[in-house]
């Protein structure tokens, strides 16, 4: 399968005048990600402290629990001017032309869940170690249907696959510019969508219907929001057991009782959290090929990013 290169604003410094260890770059598996995604490199930190300064930046919790961003060295505050960065990055990366967001773990600014928060500059006491970054705050809300993500999450199989599924599916929803694209988009989605939310994806169908003939501006509007809404839900077991029940049904009179009996025992084991999604979705595709199903192989739940890129 033929994949678009999602666009993914990396926050790196390996090449500002800062210098940090562990920069994502170095990491072997954001190298691999470098064959098939446009990463966009991004310091944040230089552009919070300007003019070549070179200093620890901190959470420290104010009064009545209201946190401030300051400089270890300097005990500058720096809180408006990650306001000022938000507003910056929006103005050079709109919405509509960014794919999702791969910031450094723990940092001040682009933590995602381990940002610490301390009480004073003076002493290294920490109120907690579960906050999020100053910029990341700032970027979920003015991106509210982007996924944002560390490389520390990457390591974790759900956390990456729920990344890579969104940053690929936008990046060739990105690319739909006309109506009949964006009904090929929605076929071609049809049973991943399933997995996340089957009412969102009939939801989806009658937008596209378009009984009241808006725009298709407005169309793609209302249909982004379902879509990437429904990305960032659970995947539950359930639903994807009942997704390739539904899948099977297309070829369960033309497989042979030992076949039959060997989908559902995997089956079995797949709900019981023996093997993983993918030994069943490898086995459907089989059946895919076997029986030339144009339609189903076309589906993107087979492959909805490289699998190259499924180990870590």
């Amino acid at each position: 399968m033929d994949f678009l290169k999602p666009k993914v604003l990396l926050s790196s410094c390996q090449d500002s005048t800062l210098h940090y260890k562990n920069d994502i770059v170095k990491s072997a598996y954001v190298q691999k990600m470098m064959k098939y995604i446009d990463f966009v490199f991004f310091c944040p930190e230089e552009r919070v402290l300007k003019d070549g300064v070179n200093e620890e930046l901190r959470i420290i919790r104010k009064v009545a629990g209201h946190h401030h961003l300051f400089g270890v060295t300097s005990k500058k505050d720096y809180t408006d001017s990650v306001d000022v960065l938000a507003k910056e990055v929006v103005e050079e990366y709109p919405p509509e032309e960014i794919d999702g967001f791969l910031f450094k773990s723990k940092r001040a600014l682009t933590g995602v869940h381990r940002a610490k928060v301390y009480r004073n500059l003076e002493k290294d006491t920490i109120v907690t170690s579960h906050h999020k970054g100053f910029l990341t705050q700032e970027i979920q809300q003015l991106y509210p249907l982007h996924i944002v993500t560390t490389e520390r999450m990457l390591r974790d199989e759900f956390d990456r696959d729920m990344f890579l599924i969104n940053i690929f599916t936008r990046a060739r929803f990105r690319h739909c510019v006309n109506m009949d694209c964006l009904r090929k988009f929605h076929s071609d989605n049809q049973y991943l969508l399933m997995v996340f939310n089957q009412s969102a994806y009939r939801r989806m169908g009658q937008i596209l219907r378009n009984p009241a003939k808006y725009p298709y501006k407005k169309v793609r509007k209302e249909y982004e929001q379902e879509l990437f809404s429904s990305l960032s839900k659970y995947v539950s077991v359930s639903r994807s057991a009942k997704m390739m029940d539904q899948l099977y049904a297309h070829f369960k009179k033309e497989l042979k009782l030992r076949e039959r009996i060997h989908f559902n025992d995997l089956l079995k084991q797949y709900k019981e959290g023996k093997v993983s999604l993918s030994v069943l979705l490898e086995l459907l595709k089989s059946y895919v090929v076997r029986f030339e199903d144009d339609y189903l192989l076309s589906q993107t739940i087979f492959e909805p990013f490289p699998w190259e890129l499924n180990r870590y």
